[in-house]
């Protein structure tokens, strides 16, 4: 490609080549052709050779830093940036390597400050290399799990890079969707206008103005400034905290929130909203934790063992092939895995009740005599208050005395307030999937209602919500946590009133909200399903509609879903199939979603679209019950009629995958035009994890809400 000298200087100077480097045309344009076919290593002895001639120039280090960057060459990356930041140092592509190079080093929040000088400045058009730093600083947030800041970092790179770049788009997508990260995370958060006769009306627009140029640093330190003089400015609190926040200074981001939510003037949902975000992003609450536990014992004779085990009613055995390793390198799989269940497996589980399920205690590992090293047995457990009862079910279990363990070793630590709202079961293979829902909700039930009030909370000073319900000044906390708690994964929106729970502790209920009173287009998505939609205007709806399918809102789409449906007003204006998708989504039960997608389909066909979505969806859910006969129909006719449409190959593939009805790991496993190798009935393993009948159920908490990157322990676990 030929440069033209009336292009940016690729140097970031925020001129044209024709102003800044015309008397290196040549050289650049040497330069690029090299960059063109690949030639790295010629390019940068070209631009050694130039700089010999034009010293320190700021295009030419531009683009050996960049060289060297890619090269991952790290010795030589930190030379060249120290001469470009000594002889250039506001460079923005400078400041934008840099901030590149401190968050491939680990130190993400030292590189947002470095991007942020970088931003800071740019003159006029954004050099390709700030743009790309953006997200790449994004990504690096989102695996340390520093949800708002990644997400800002990806939401600007998006605007920026507009439909021309999906990358940002297509971590964001999945990002702001995720049941994993609470709502009120992935709700767009955005700055407030001060009142129109604030006396520093105009210091915060100029601040506002920085902030919406990504110069986020920047307001907030002009945020920072007004909050002092202003002390009672909550506009100007509320959008220093979300600053810091977006800059992932989450500290900082606290203090700004519990300062805001405690003026007089914030009250109600605002103070509720801005506390439960400072749950969640604390970094410095005190979080106590459960160890899991490793025992080793060396065995004379593992096979008298082994029959115990077998032998045994409160075992379950599981296959061995789903252990990667015990956090040792290089050992063999072990011989046998066993779950030790407190309590007899029931013969069936047809009608089972809550209390009759077995809970798992802990797990077996079975390991045969290697050269160096005798045979053993592991036991894993969390050292809880079922500990003691772990201990005896597993001496017992072992027979004769196994003596003391040769090694103790923790392999993970959970924080308590997770564990005690979660749940390990194991159910009878013949349990009907309508009762392994109805057990997944009454769990949720026993667990909100039961064990979240007597649980201490970290959040409300160690007190249980119990304990706390009676104290004032911990309203407001008690009420953050609770819709901490309501935004939690896997509760079902239709199943739990969280009103109740309110009312159970004497704590004020939030009341409906009139469509008129409020800016649908605004609204904080946690509160969305609180507006009467009967009210609302057939733009209001559908723009309440929309913004709470785009981040998969249940609560908001379980009443927004059926008033789209109902309207005839709103036929040809809004896809009503997607609707009763969405419904079917979030439905309690199979035979609910079942329905749904039946409608949904019929739509579809209706407006002769392909209802290869729904049946899709279909055969998911017969998978998951068993259906083996419904599953295959609807099997047979995605591949008589679908299959060749986009995705819908691929979508089957990675359904029959994940129920093990296919290796994803043959070579050429795409599914075929037959139907042939269909089991006669879907694995019971496979039926039990994806309906939750079994393993490791629990509800998010504010203290699981840590690093995202965070490896999983090697143990085996049900829900793996």
């Amino acid at each position: 490609m030929t440069l033209d000298r009336y292009m940016p200087c690729p140097g970031g100077t925020g001129k044209k080549i024709k102003f800044c480097c015309e008397d290196l045309l040549g050289e650049l344009e040497a330069i690029q052709r090299m960059l063109e076919g690949d030639q790295r290593l010629a390019c940068l002895e070209s631009i050694e050779t130039a700089l010999e001639k034009y010293p320190d120039r700021a295009c030419l280090l531009a683009i050996k830093a960049l060289l060297h960057s890619e090269m991952q060459q790290e010795e030589a990356l930190e030379k060249t940036l120290a001469l470009f930041e000594s002889k250039h140092p506001d460079n923005p592509v400078m400041l934008a390597e840099r901030a590149i190079q401190l968050a491939s080093h680990g130190r993400t929040l030292d590189a947002v400050l470095a991007l942020q000088g970088a931003l800071a400045s740019v003159e006029e058009q954004m050099p390709t290399r700030v743009y790309e730093a953006i997200g790449m600083i994004g990504r690096a947030l989102l695996g340390e799990g520093n949800i708002l800041a990644a997400k800002a970092h990806l939401l600007l790179q998006a605007a920026i890079g507009g439909t021309d770049d999906p990358r940002a788009m297509s971590l964001l997508t999945p990002l702001i969707r995720s049941a994993d990260i609470p709502l009120i995370l992935r709700d767009e958060q955005l700055l407030v206008a001060p009142p129109k006769d604030a006396p520093y009306k105009e210091a915060c627009d100029v601040a506002s103005g920085l902030a919406t140029r990504g110069n986020w640093l920047g307001a907030a330190e002009q945020f920072d400034q007004l909050a002092q003089e202003h002390k009672e400015a909550a506009g100007v609190w509320r959008n220093l905290a979300v600053l810091r926040s977006w800059l992932g200074q989450s500290s900082e981001s606290v203090l700004a929130w519990r300062t805001y939510e405690a003026l007089d003037s914030v009250t109600g949902d605002d103070a509720v909203e801005a506390e439960a975000i400072a749950q969640l992003i604390d970094p410095n609450v005190e979080v106590t934790t459960v160890a899991q536990v490793l025992l080793t014992f060396d065995l004379e004779d593992i096979e008298v063992l082994a029959a115990q085990m077998a032998a045994s009613s409160s075992t379950e055995s599981l296959p061995v092939d789903r252990v990667e390793s015990l956090g040792e390198e290089d050992q063999p799989p072990p011989r046998a895995i066993y779950l030790l269940l407190d309590r007899d497996m029931p013969k069936t589980g047809d009608g089972i009740q809550l209390a009759d399920i077995p809970r798992v205690l802990g797990q077996c590992y079975l390991f045969g005599r290697q050269t160096d090293r005798a045979a053993r047995l592991e036991f894993v457990f969390f050292r809880d208050e079922q500990a003691e009862a772990a201990m005896g079910q597993f001496q017992k279990l072992a027979g004769s005395p196994l003596g003391d363990a040769n090694s103790e070793r923790v392999v993970n630590e959970i924080p308590a307030a997770e564990h005690r709202m979660s749940w390990n079961w194991r159910l009878p293979p013949d349990t009907p999937a309508a009762d392994r829902e109805r057990l997944v909700a009454e769990q949720q039930q026993d667990a909100i209602f039961n064990i979240w009030p007597t649980a201490p909370n970290p959040a409300l000073g160690g007190k249980t919500p119990q304990e706390a319900a009676g104290e004032k000044e911990l309203q407001v906390p008690l009420l953050a946590s609770i819709l901490v708690l309501e935004m939690s994964a896997g509760v079902a929106p239709a199943a739990i009133d969280f009103n109740q729970l309110r009312t159970q502790l004497d704590l004020p209920c939030p009341g409906p909200l009139d469509p008129a009173d409020v800016d649908i287009n605004v609204l904080p998505l946690v509160r969305m399903a609180r507006v009467d939609v009967q009210k609302m205007t057939d733009k209001q709806l559908v723009t309440a509609y929309r913004r709470s399918a785009m981040l998969a809102v249940a609560t908001a789409n379980a009443k927004l879903a059926p008033e789209v449906i109902a309207r005839e007003s709103l036929d040809g204006k809004v896809d009503k199939a997607e609707a009763y998708g969405i419904l079917a989504n979030q439905a309690s039960c199979s035979e609910e979603a079942l329905e749904f997608l039946s409608r949904a389909r019929e739509i579809a066909t209706a407006n002769k679209e392909s209802p290869a979505r729904w049946l899709l969806a279909e055969f998911d859910i017969h998978l998951r019950q068993g259906n083996s006969t419904e599953a295959q129909r609807l099997l047979q006719e995605i591949q008589s009629s679908h299959l060749r449409e986009p995705g819908i190959a691929q979508a089957v593939y990675e359904i029959l995958a994940r129920y093990g009805i296919i290796d994803p790991r043959a070579a050429g496993a795409m599914p075929g035009a037959s139907a042939g190798g269909m089991p006669a009935q879907t694995p019971a393993a496979s039926a039990e994890a994806e309906s939750g009948g079994s393993s490791d159920q629990k509800i998010w908490t504010p203290d699981s809400a840590g690093d995202t990157s965070q490896k999983k322990s090697a143990i085996w676990t049900p829900d793996d």
